[in-house]
C-alpha cells in the first residue's frame, strides 16, 4: 500500500499547482496584451487617416448613416395603407413617433425631414400637389437605394452628393 502523507509529495503538490497558476495568469495576461493591440490597431488605423483618408473614412460612414435613415423612413411609410392619404406635413409630424415604435427599443432620433428630401431625390416618394405617393416595389426600391448609395458604401462619393439638399421645414427639432 501506499502512504500519501509525506512532506515530499506536498511540496510536488503545492510547486505543480503554484506553477499551474502561475501559467495561467501568464497566459491569460498575454491573451489581454493581444487583444489590447488588436483593438489598438484597429482603432489606430480608423483614427490616423489624415487629409484625404479622413475625409474619405467620414463621407462613407456619413453616407451610411443617411442611407441607413433614408431605408428605416421607407420602410415605415411602406407599411402605411395605400388608401391613407399621406403629405409631409402629416408624415413629419407623426413620424418620429411612428419610427421610434417601429424599432422597438432603444429610442432613435431620425430627421424626417431630411430622410424624405433623400427619399425624393432617390424617387421613392413623389408629390402630386399635397399627396404623397411611397413606392411600394421591392425591386425597385431595392435597385434604387442600391444605385443611391452604391458609391458610398463603397467610398467614392463627393461632398454634393454626401450632403444632398439641406432645406428643412420649420416643425424639424434638427
Amino acid at each position: 500500500s501506499l502512504k500519501f502523507t509525506s512532506p515530499k509529495l506536498d511540496l510536488i503538490a503545492f510547486l505543480s499547482v503554484s506553477l499551474w497558476t502561475i501559467r495561467l495568469v501568464i497566459r491569460y495576461s498575454n491573451k489581454l496584451a493581444r487583444y489590447d493591440l488588436l483593438v489598438k490597431t484597429f482603432l489606430t488605423s480608423k483614427i490616423s487617416h489624415r487629409n484625404a483618408g479622413a475625409l474619405k473614412y467620414l463621407l462613407a460612414e456619413a453616407g451610411g448613416q443617411r442611407a441607413a435613415r433614408a431605408a428605416l423612413v421607407h420602410s415605415w411609410l411602406a407599411q402605411q395603407d395605400s388608401n391613407q392619404s399621406l403629405n409631409r406635413t402629416l408624415v413629419l409630424d407623426q413620424g418620429m413617433m411612428e419610427v421610434n415604435d417601429m424599432v422597438k427599443g432603444k429610442q432613435v432620433q431620425v430627421d424626417i425631414s431630411a430622410a424624405l428630401n433623400d427619399l425624393e431625390d432617390i424617387e421613392l416618394v413623389k408629390y402630386h400637389g399635397e399627396r404623397m405617393d411611397v413606392a411600394r416595389d421591392k425591386n425597385s426600391v431595392s435597385n434604387r437605394i442600391k444605385s443611391a448609395w452604391n458609391a458610398v458604401l463603397e467610398g467614392d462619393i463627393t461632398m454634393a452628393k454626401l450632403v444632398g439638399r439641406r432645406e428643412r421645414s420649420p416643425s424639424s427639432p434638427y
